[in-house]
């Protein structure tokens, strides 16, 4: 086994034990009979992902900036492992998360803000609740 093999299978097992798992989807523009765009979604690689979320401040939305873009929401965090069945986490600010339903809990979709890859085995997601 190398030794990235190694740190992610550690990584997976040690801090995604939970059972939530998210689902990257890129938006894609392709060309309309009529002329126009038609948007739709496409899933990235890998798929079901396991992962950790929470509001990044539990108590309050808040007013926070991003690049050029004032958001005022409530921010999550989605720690998953930058690399999933051998697979390297396709994941930018142009996807949303799904995050399966388990339990009682419908599945939840947010809208990607903002990407913290931390020390090349884990991927932080900043995001906020899809509207």
């Amino acid at each position: 086994m190398s030794l990235q093999a190694a740190i992610d299978s550690a990584v997976s097992a040690s801090l995604f034990a939970m059972e939530d798992r998210v689902t990257f989807q890129r938006f894609t523009n392709t060309s309309a009979t009529d002329g126009g765009l038609k948007t739709s979604t496409a899933n990235t690689t890998p798929t079901s992902i396991p992962c950790v979320y929470f509001p990044a401040n539990p108590k309050k939305a808040e007013q926070f900036q991003i690049g050029n873009e004032q958001i005022v929401g409530m921010l999550y965090i989605i720690t998953l492992p930058s690399q999933y069945g051998s697979v390297a986490v396709d994941v930018d600010s142009n996807c949303q998360a799904s995050i399966a339903a388990r339990g009682v809990e419908g599945t939840k979709t947010f809208q990607v803000r903002g990407i913290n890859r931390i020390a090349g085995a884990l991927i932080e997601v900043l995001a906020t609740i899809a509207v």
